[in-house]
C-alpha cells in the first residue's frame, strides 16, 4: 500500500531529523521574546534569515521546530508556544479589545497545556503570561524599543534568557505536556479503531487529513489526499464524519502528510510529467538514488549517465 510506504518513509526521515515529530512542525518565526526565569521580559530579538534574491539580499522569517498550528477559522484560537503578536502580546492597534481577548486565549491555552509541568522553560513562560499585561505595550522599555517589530506581519516565540528557541522542541516535559493535550483534544467525540495503515488497535481515527502542498493544478494552500465530502462514498455508519470512513489514524495521517510535503518541497524528490506531479524516494532516503531516477525520467543534457 502506497500510504503505508510513505508512513514508513516518515519514520526514517524522523530518525534523520528531516521532518518534525508528531504534533510538531516547522514554523516561520520573525522574532523571539527573551524572558528571565522569573517571567520578566528581557528583550525581543530577530531570528530572521538573510537570503539572496538575484543581486539583492533580504530578510525572511526563520524556520523553527515548534508545535503544529491549530485550525483557525474566524474565531479566536491560540497556538502553543508561538503565534502572531496579537496573541503573544495582545498587540492590535486597530482593535485593542480583540487584542486583549487574543492574549487571554493565548494565556489560557498555555495553562491548559503546561499547568503541572516542571520544566524551567514552561514555568518561566507561565510566569511571563501571568504578569504581563497588554497595557504594558505603551510603557515597557523593551516593547517601546521594538515597536517596529510589532508592526510586522510575522510570528513570535519564546526563549529563556541564555538559551535558544530549540530548547522548546528539545524539552521532554513540554513534549509530554503537548502530546497529552493533543490526545485529549476532541477525545469526547473521537472515533477509535484499528488503523488501516499501521494495523495498531484503539487508535484515534483522523476526521480531517492534513493538506498536501506543491501539487501542480491543486489549490496553492494545499489539498487533502484522503477526504469524503459526498454521501455516496460514505458508509458503515460514518455518514457525516468526514474521513473517519477511511479508518486511518491521526498518527498515520500526519505522518504521510509530512513525508509527502517533504518530498514535494525538495526538487531532488519531485518532477513533472506533463501536468502530473511525481514524487520518488529510496528506502534509506539516499539522495544519489533520487538523482539517478530523475536522470532516467528527465535526462541530463550534455552529460553521460553512468
Amino acid at each position: 500500500m502506497v500510504i503505508k510506504a510513505i508512513v514508513d518513509l516518515y519514520e526514517r526521515l524522523l530518525e534523520q531529523k528531516l521532518v518534525a515529530p508528531e504534533g510538531w512542525d516547522t514554523q516561520k518565526i520573525g522574532y523571539k521574546i527573551v524572558i528571565g526565569r522569573d517571567g520578566s521580559l528581557k528583550d525581543i530579538v530577530s531570528v530572521k534569515e538573510t537570503v539572496k534574491r538575484g543581486k539583492k539580499e533580504r530578510q525572511i522569517p526563520g524556520k523553527m521546530m515548534l508545535p503544529k498550528a491549530l485550525v483557525r477559522t474566524n474565531g479566536i484560537i491560540a497556538n502553543f508556544l508561538w503565534d502572531n503578536d496579537s496573541y503573544v502580546l495582545g498587540y492590535n492597534p486597530e482593535d485593542p479589545v480583540r487584542g486583549r481577548c487574543c492574549f487571554e486565549a493565548f494565556r489560557k491555552k498555555h495553562h491548559q497545556v503546561l499547568d503541572g509541568c516542571e520544566s524551567k522553560v514552561a514555568i518561566a513562560i507561565l510566569r511571563f503570561l501571568d504578569t504581563y499585561d497588554p497595557a504594558d505595550l505603551q510603557s515597557h522599555p523593551v516593547l517601546i524599543a521594538n515597536a517596529e517589530a510589532l508592526d510586522e506581519p510575522v510570528n513570535f516565540t519564546f526563549c529563556l534568557e541564555g538559551g535558544s528557541v530549540s530548547d522548546l522542541a528539545e524539552d521532554k516535559d513540554i513534549q509530554k505536556a503537548w502530546a497529552r493535550y493533543l490526545d485529549e483534544l476532541g477525545s469526547e467525540d473521537a472515533v477509535y479503531g484499528v488503523c488501516d495503515i499501521t494495523g495498531k488497535p484503539h487508535q484515534k481515527i483522523a476526521k480531517i487529513h492534513p493538506k498536501i502542498k506543491g501539487i501542480m493544478g491543486a489549490d496553492p494552500s494545499g489539498c487533502a489526499l484522503v477526504c469524503y465530502n459526498v454521501r455516496s462514498v460514505s458508509s458503515y455508519g460514518y455518514d457525516g464524519l468526514q474521513s473517519v470512513n477511511s479508518h486511518i489514524s491521526e498518527y498515520a495521517a500526519a505522518a504521510y502528510a509530512k513525508a509527502l510535503n517533504y518530498l514535494l518541497s525538495d526538487g531532488s524528490h519531485r518532477t513533472q510529467l506533463g501536468n502530473v506531479t511525481v514524487v520518488y524516494w529510496s528506502e534509506d532516503n539516499t539522495s544519489e538514488y533520487g538523482k539517478c531516477f530523475d536522470t532516467l525520467l528527465n535526462g541530463s543534457p550534455g552529460e553521460k549517465a553512468s
